[in-house]
This record gives C-alpha cells, sequence and structure tokens, in this order.
C-alpha cells in the first residue's frame, strides 16, 4: 500500500495509530459481554479480567499493540468519551469505591 494511500485517510501517522487503537478497543469490547449487575463488585471484576484475558489469548498481536499504545504519548490523543464508550470496567471500580471496597 502507497503512503499516499493511507494519508488520504489519515492526515498523520499519529492519527494512524489512535484510529487503529480505537478499532481493536472497540473489537475486544464487542467481544466483552457486560457483567451481571446482580453480582458482587469483586465477581464483576473477576468476570472483566478474565475475559479481557480470554480475549487477549485469542488475539495475541492485538493484546500486544494495546499495551504498547497505553505506554506510549499516543494515549493522551484519546478523546475521552471514547475512553468511557469502551471501559464498562470502570464503573465496576467507581462501584466498589463507593461501597468501601
Amino acid at each position: 500500500m502507497a503512503n499516499g494511500t493511507l494519508f488520504h485517510y489519515y492526515g498523520t501517522k499519529d492519527q494512524l495509530i489512535v484510529a487503529l487503537y480505537m478499532h481493536i478497543k472497540r473489537q475486544m469490547a464487542g467481544c466483552m459481554p457486560g457483567a451481571n449487575a446482580g453480582d458482587t463488585v469483586a465477581a464483576q471484576c473477576r468476570f472483566f479480567y478474565t475475559s479481557a484475558l480470554r480475549w487477549g489469548l485469542e488475539n495475541p498481536t492485538a493484546f500486544r499493540f494495546l499495551q504498547q499504545f497505553m505506554s506510549s504519548p499516543y494515549v493522551a490523543m484519546l478523546p475521552p468519551e471514547f475512553v468511557s464508550e469502551t471501559h464498562a470496567w470502570l464503573q465496576v471500580v467507581h462501584n466498589g469505591i463507593a461501597s468501601g471496597i
């Protein structure tokens, strides 16, 4: 693929990397149904952890990319609404904090 083709859709390499992260993260989120709201906070945390681990084992290259991205300066380029859209487990963490766990 020619460089010009990529930059027709993405203005910079940075935008391409962030778009790729968002695409993979949405795929991952789509494979993880929500935790049962009736479960304890610990059970919900375990559910999200094991679901993410299972997805990572099934998609090792994508998982490595996600891990590298989270340690890069590109993470600051993520729109805040995207983070809340793809991180359902954050609500479980907030519930745990609110309940004193």
